[in-house]
């Protein structure tokens, strides 16, 4: 005898009857041919996007872009060649506070996360959404990382998408504190500062051990926005950020209440900054080297930190630069005097000057007389002091101003010497 079954009502149950109707099997087909499409087209999109991402290697071969620098005999630094004006410094060396107040300010659950803050992400999201716009951002310290390292800046889904696959991979193959060494060796800070180290040379004449807790902030405020920020260009705008960067360093009990109010009270003091520095003590010297170096070394004079020894002593080439101002003011005198008349002054002049302008009235206009003299009769000048025993060039000098004229008088103008050979010649004599 055949079993019956009945369901909760008390009705029979017909297993030969099909219990989910073909309507029902349609729509869960088209469900599950949707979601198939969805995850390949994500996986080949995902496929596309990483392809271009850098190679474990890549990220194990970090070499950051250092300058080359170069010293006097007594080892003062003179100058720096480089693409990036940056010098590499350990995390152990960078003072506590800067380290800090990146935290502070661009990454506090820096140590927790994994490359992506996934919490920071989540509110940055909804606020963006509630505001209809892309002004939160969520980028970790890695993140920031990657996009200076490997990728470009543009404001694309794409962009971030890689972005965060390759701060994963950076936080895979190093650890935090050497994130946050390449981090703030590698970050611009404006005016051609690549790195702190460089960036406290520029902004406070300082080593970076030297900084205090104001001027810490102040670097770190920075990298928001190097040019919006720059304390030389927008004092007040920079002096806010510096503030801001305190207080975030306060709620993370950095600093003390009291230190906070302390701090925010002092002014910018950058009266010690390098940034005028533009071609160092011996800049005919130092272009006279970088050719011959550039012929041995090619690109890599500016790339690769090299340290160049030379034989110029700054105190000789300090006394020399005196000796030869001082005695270019007395010549061009002499000069002016010569050019102050009628007769002679015409010669600085180019033919359709001669013809247009009235001589006598201009020579009366001392103040334009003497810019003309100075600039189109300025007296110039070379000099190279060797040291006889080795023939070591201690001071060099290939013109009045380096900023005006790159012109190497020393080495690329021929003069004929006159009496200064003489006493080569008669040494000459005396030993023979």
């Amino acid at each position: 005898m055949k079993r019956k079954y009945r369901d909760f009502e008390g009705n029979d149950i017909d297993f030969k009857k099909p219990l989910i109707d073909s309507e029902f099997k349609r729509k869960l087909k088209i469900i599950g041919a949707a979601l198939a499409i969805f995850f390949i087209s994500t996986g080949i999109y995902i496929y596309f996007i990483t392809r271009g991402l850098p190679s474990l290697r890549q990220l194990e071969e970090y070499r950051p872009k250092l300058a080359s620098k170069v010293y006097s005999a007594d080892m003062k630094l003179i100058y720096e060649y480089y693409e990036q004006k940056r010098s590499y410094v350990p995390l152990e060396e960078i003072p506590k506070a800067l380290k800090q107040a990146v935290i502070a300010t661009e990454d506090r659950r820096f140590y927790k996360h994994w490359g992506m803050d996934l919490r920071r992400f989540a509110q940055a999201f909804f606020i963006n959404l509630k505001s209809l716009s892309f002004s939160q951002g969520a980028s970790t310290l890695t993140q920031q990382l990657a996009r200076q390292l490997y990728l470009t800046t543009e404001r694309t889904i794409t962009r971030k998408i890689r972005e965060i696959f390759t701060a994963i991979q950076i936080e895979r193959t190093y650890t935090k504190d050497e994130i946050l060494e390449m981090y703030l060796n590698h970050m611009y800070f404006g005016h051609g500062a690549y790195g702190v180290e460089s960036a406290a040379q520029i902004y406070f004449g300082k080593k970076l051990n030297e900084l205090t807790i104001d001027e810490c902030a102040l670097l770190v405020g920075l990298l928001k926005g190097p040019g919006y920020y720059s304390p030389l260009r927008h004092p007040d705008r920079a002096l806010r950020r510096r503030n801001l960067v305190l207080h975030s360093m306060k709620e993370l009990h950095f600093i003390t209440e009291d230190q906070y109010n302390e701090l925010i009270a002092k002014p910018l003091d950058l009266s010690k900054g390098k940034k005028n520095a533009a071609y160092g003590l011996a800049p005919y010297f130092t272009e006279y080297i970088r050719q011959i170096l550039q012929k041995k070394y090619g690109n890599r004079l500016y790339t690769d930190g090299l340290s160049i020894y030379t034989t110029l002593d700054s105190r000789a080439q300090a006394c020399a630069e005196a000796a030869m101002k001082k005695q270019l003011k007395s010549l061009q005198q002499s000069v002016r005097k010569y050019y102050y008349n009628e007769k002679r002054f015409p010669d600085l002049l180019t033919e359709e000057e001669r013809r247009t302008l009235n001589i006598k009235e201009v020579l009366r206009d001392t103040t334009f007389v003497d810019s003309l003299i100075n600039t189109r009769a300025a007296v110039q000048c070379a000099l190279v002091s060797i040291d006889p025993r080795n023939g070591h060039i201690l001071a060099f000098i290939g013109g009045r101003d380096f900023d005006e004229s790159k012109f190497n008088r020393a080495v690329m103008a021929r003069r004929q010497p006159g009496s200064a050979f003489k006493p080569f010649v008669y040494t000459v004599a005396i030993d023979n």
